[in-house]
């Protein structure tokens, strides 16, 4: 009889502090297998268009306040923005890369915090064909914030970090800066001596 009053007694204390906090009570941790499928069919989705540059289905897959910490720093809101980066390094006029394939894999399940909001972390095999210097291959890390909006889980944010210190794709990227220096000296100096070459050449005299 004593359990009993006391298993009533905590029931009544959690639901109070629920009351007090705002919020439901949250589903156990070992309770949410169908968020977690829901959560890996979501990382694969997005893995798949990232990889394919498929920026139409990234879209549905993201909160309207999502942003993505680049693993160069750069702070991206909104798939627009993500979009218009991955163009930039793989097709603008300063491209440097062929393409771009990422392999993320998580370190564990989803820790969830309340009924709809997760948080994981993971690591990812990345490849990056450059260009002028080929292909170097990187072990990132990953973290993302998922919420569920309207019965469907979405990414409200993804930061990515590398090592500085034994990157790589770093060293690629200051390799292919090098290659470019050399080339628009080189380039300084072809016009450079063509102008003397202009400048030297003597004058016809006309013939009287």
């Amino acid at each position: 009889m004593h359990t009993n009053l006391l298993r009533r007694g905590a029931a009544v204390i959690a639901a109070l502090g629920c009351f007090l906090l705002g919020g439901s009570p949250a589903p156990a941790q070992d309770d949410r297998e169908a968020d977690h499928a829901a959560l890996r069919d979501l990382r694969e989705q997005f893995t798949a268009a990232v990889n394919s540059r498929d920026f139409g289905r990234i879209k549905p897959l993201l909160t309207d306040s999502f942003t993505f910490t680049t693993i160069d720093n750069l702070k991206l809101t909104g798939v627009a923005e993500m979009e218009a980066h991955w163009n930039k390094m793989l097709d603008g006029d300063k491209a440097i890369l062929d393409s771009i394939t990422v392999a993320p894999e998580s370190d564990a399940l989803t820790r969830f915090i309340g009924g709809d909001v997760g948080v994981v972390e993971g690591r990812s095999h990345d490849v990056f064909d450059f260009k002028t210097v080929g292909r170097r291959e990187m072990e990132s890390r990953w973290s993302a914030v998922v919420r569920k909006v309207d019965g469907a889980w979405k990414i409200e944010s993804v930061h990515m970090s590398g090592n500085v210190l034994d990157n790589p794709v770093l060293g690629a990227v200051e390799k292919v800066g090098n290659i470019k220096a050399a080339v628009a000296l080189l380039a300084g100096l072809v016009a450079g001596f063509l102008l003397r070459a202009v400048i030297a050449r003597p004058k016809k005299v006309p013939v009287p």
